[in-house]
Order: C-alpha cells, then structure tokens, then sequence
C-alpha cells in the first residue's frame, strides 16, 4: 500500500506540471505540491506503522497457538486456560479454567512474548 501512494503522488505530481502556467502559477503548482507531499507522507509513515503493530500482533497469537504462553497484565495466558478471539483480538477465559482465570479477558495488544 506504501508503494502505492508513492506511484500515485508521481502521477499528480507530473500530471501537475504538465498543466500549463497560464492556467496555474507556478506558486499555486508548488503549494500543491507541498500538500500533496504531506499528505503522502503522513499516509507512508501510517502505513508503516500500523505494519508493525499488525506484525506484533500477528506473532502473539501465533505463538499462542503454537502453545507459547504469554504474559498478560500479571496473567500468564496459554491454551490451557483461554481461548483466542479473533472477533476481538483478545484471550477469553475457558468454562473450565482455574478460578482465578474466570471472568478475565486480555486484549491481545496488552501481551508480551516471554523472550520480548
């Protein structure tokens, strides 16, 4: 998707000089560019960011499912005793879990890997 607004941001920015200076200064050609430059940027870095909190997130319930256990909010979650939500990204407690476990549900998000 990066890669993406790069080839479209070349495009108008090529469309936008082959207009013609009469019709647009070459002020008002450069403001433009600026914007549109800004707003390629802002959309790269996002990009790029969401990326990694994806990857991140993508290796926790993976490593879960691959029987890992993880450390949660003082919780060490593990297939035992919760089940992944896909639904909402998060572990919910198993009907038959410990008692302590009951009730409790962990945002993904808020997991550690042991080796992290």
């Amino acid at each position: 998707m990066r890669y993406i607004i790069l080839i479209i941001l070349a495009i108008l920015v090529l469309a936008l000089f082959s207009i013609d200076d009469n019709k647009i200064s070459k002020k008002v050609k450069f403001i433009i560019i600026l914007i549109l430059v800004a707003i390629a940027s802002f959309g790269y870095f996002y990009e790029a960011k969401q990326d990694k909190k994806f990857d991140s997130l993508n290796s926790k319930i993976q490593a879960f499912q691959q029987g890992k256990t993880l450390n949660c909010n003082g919780y060490e979650v593990n297939m035992t005793n919760f089940n992944f939500s896909y639904a909402t990204h998060s572990f919910i407690f198993k009907k038959d879990a410990k008692k302590e476990f009951q009730n409790v549900i962990i945002k993904a998000k808020d997991c550690n890997l042991d080796n992290e």
